[in-house]
């Protein structure tokens, strides 16, 4: 029993010599900012601007835009012109062959269109102003789309490398571990069973990274996708950003919309009369009696009362201002909720870093202690693996309530309204 012991002694001295290089190694690399495996490293690396600017392009969103300038330019000419609506050209002839018999005949040509009211032309004006705010709340709005998306995918992809970066020195180091138990119960010197532990530690540890190298792979598979790029941006950090609400993209965007169905209420009221109408054309008279008789003609009708149906219509777009108005108190009201839910994962995901932190270094003080009982003879190794494991756990938690931190941060600027640059 004493032999068995001693050579017991022999196997947990090279196994505490493995693991004492392995901790150190694991420890150093929870202190970085982020940990980048070999598959996402490269010199090339893209910069945040350029990944924006390519998620912009993919947006769905940005059909809009052309619209909206369409949109802009139309009302713009349209309050720029004199003319309120559309030309009808007026071709007229008369003539007395049927009634009688002086050979007269009459040829009118010309044109008929409507005239601005007053007010409906400025309304007009200040209508394709609000369009073209919109057009910037609308491009930084999709900015901000662009910053959320970009942002989840590098959080996702930086979480799912880490855990696959410290999975795949967990398996190495089981790897090891029962190599080294192998050639021990081949020399008679361990027992089977201590073998045994050791293998389901190893099977265990290829399992964990198989699913860690399935999880990173469908990340960066959805990064690349939206990204076009399969490389992380060489530097990606944030700090705490806040901006009034007002001038949150999405705030400005709901209050460029107000602004314009406000807008629309004006000329949909400067409408409520028909506008007056103008035609200009030219008449040529003759009969036997005369020669040819050409003259200039000139009309303009004015409507009396308001057209009844224009109601309705003040009616229906009031309802689109109340609309817009309930939106944009709403999107305040859901935003700041959002700041505020935001600031708590904050603070929380800074204290679980100091937990995961303390549980790190009551973990690597464990394995000390299970190491030594081991070298003893007061323990099995069931009891040093599991510390080990537990170890390398805590490890991994502790880098991932880093990310975690860094991540809220970002999530914290994201509802301030801040996009990336």
């Amino acid at each position: 029993m004493k032999k068995q012991l001693i050579l017991t002694s022999v196997c947990a001295t090279a196994l505490i010599s493995s693991l004492a290089h392995a901790a150190p190694n694991m420890q150093s690399s929870t202190t970085g900012n982020s940990v980048v495996s070999s598959s996402i490293n490269s010199t090339s690396s893209p910069n945040v601007q350029q990944l924006v600017d390519h998620l912009l392009a993919t947006l769905p969103e940005r059909e809009k835009s052309q619209a909206l300038t369409d949109l802009t330019q139309s009302t713009s000419n349209a309050g720029h012109s004199w003319i309120a609506g559309d030309v009808d050209l007026v071709v007229k002839h008369e003539n007395d062959s049927m009634t009688g018999n002086q050979g007269y005949q009459s040829w009118e040509v010309g044109a008929a269109f409507p005239l601005w009211l007053p007010g409906q032309s400025d309304a007009k004006l200040q209508l394709s102003s609000n369009y073209h705010s919109l057009q910037n709340a609308q491009a930084s709005r999709l900015k901000l789309m662009a910053s959320n998306k970009l942002r989840s995918l590098i959080w996702q992809l930086k979480k799912a490398d880490a855990t696959l970066t410290y999975r795949k020195k967990n398996h190495d180091q089981a790897v090891a571990l029962e190599r080294l138990v192998k050639q021990r119960v081949e020399a008679g010197e361990n027992p089977r069973m201590d073998l045994l532990m050791a293998q389901q530690a190893s099977l265990n540890a290829m399992k964990l990274q198989t699913i860690a190298q399935q999880n990173y792979q469908i990340a960066l598979n959805s990064y690349a996708t939206w990204t076009g790029s399969k490389q992380l941006p060489a530097q990606f950090s944030e700090t705490k950003q806040s901006l009034p609400l007002e001038e949150h993209p999405d705030i400005a965007f709901l209050q460029s919309l107000q602004s314009i169905e406000s807008e629309k209420l004006k000329l949909t009221k400067f409408s409520q009369k028909q506008n007056p109408n103008l035609y200009l054309g030219t008449k040529t008279d003759k009969s036997h009696q005369t020669s040819n008789n050409t003259m200039l003609v000139a009309q303009i009708s004015f409507p009396l009362g308001i057209n009844k149906q224009s109601a309705v219509a003040v009616s229906e777009q009031n309802q689109n201002m109340i609309n817009a108005d309930i939106a944009l108190a709403k999107a305040k009201q859901q935003i700041s909720i959002n700041r505020q839910n935001a600031e708590t994962r904050l603070v929380q995901a800074q204290q679980t870093e100091k937990l995961a932190k303390t549980q790190l270094t009551l973990s690597t003080e464990s394995v000390a202690l299970a190491k030594q009982a081991y070298q003893q003879g007061e323990t099995s190794i069931q009891i040093l693996l599991q510390a080990t494991q537990q170890l390398y756990d805590n490890q991994l938690n502790f880098k991932i309530s880093q990310l975690n931190t860094q991540q809220s941060i970002s999530d914290y600027n994201q509802t301030q309204g801040v996009s990336l640059k």
